[in-house]
């Protein structure tokens, strides 16, 4: 049995994927990111009292990241879909938009997988600050280099190309094998020129907000 033949749908497979994705915030609220890691962090910077209100915030206001995770995930499902659909027409294949939607959310997993690999090595570890917590991105190019001798500008590319996006880029390049009929060389092509087109864009914008902003302080 093909793994797109399975009897889910589409929603409740975005639904799985959310799950998946709050309880990961959850731990990482409550058990990695603690009031000691906040503490430790801005202690030599700020005051006891900055501090204190930085923790009433988080207290008040940290739901809002419960709603932003989920939106976050539906946007990038239906921006990486709607590459890869445009890739296809370019290729003058026709294939249902919920098709391919349902491919980019078995291929979400991957992600899922890749998080609670990383959440179980931060927890292992003895990080004292929420920057080595940001700065920890196993098996990325970011994880190659010294953060000290890299540009901030260069953190997120650097950091989003890692296994969990090559692996993701497979699944996807079999998803549409599967769907279309086709070499897997010529869907990891289609991958490649439209969701990989699409990511190389946003990560090129990210790049020259971040320049902008940094050369304005």
């Amino acid at each position: 049995m093909v793994i797109q033949d399975i009897k889910i749908s589409n929603n409740t497979l975005y639904l799985i994927l959310c799950s998946f994705i709050l309880i990961n915030l959850y731990i990482t609220n409550t058990i990695v990111i603690t009031d000691e890691i906040i503490h430790d962090t801005f202690s030599l910077e700020i005051s006891s009292e900055e501090i204190r209100q930085i923790l009433l915030f988080k207290k008040k206001y940290g739901w809002i990241s419960y709603v932003a995770q989920p939106m976050a995930l539906l946007i990038k499902i239906y921006f990486t879909a709607g590459c890869l659909f445009m890739g296809l027409m370019i290729y003058d294949v026709r294939v249902k938009f919920s098709k391919i939607l349902r491919t980019v959310l078995l291929g979400e997993f991957v992600f899922v997988i890749y998080t609670v690999f990383r959440l179980g090595f931060i927890y292992t570890k003895d990080f004292s600050s929420l920057e080595q917590i940001q700065k920890f991105w196993p098996l990325s190019l970011f994880s190659l280099f010294s953060s000290d001798s890299i540009p901030q500008w260069l953190f997120y590319p650097l950091y989003t190309i890692n296994i969990a996006e090559i692996a993701y880029w497979l699944v996807l390049s079999l998803g549409l094998t599967y769907l279309i009929k086709t070499k897997f060389l010529q869907s990891l092509k289609t991958v490649l020129t439209s969701y990989g087109a699409g990511l190389l864009l946003w990560m090129v914008f990210l790049v020259f907000v971040q320049l902008y902003f940094l050369e304005s302080v």
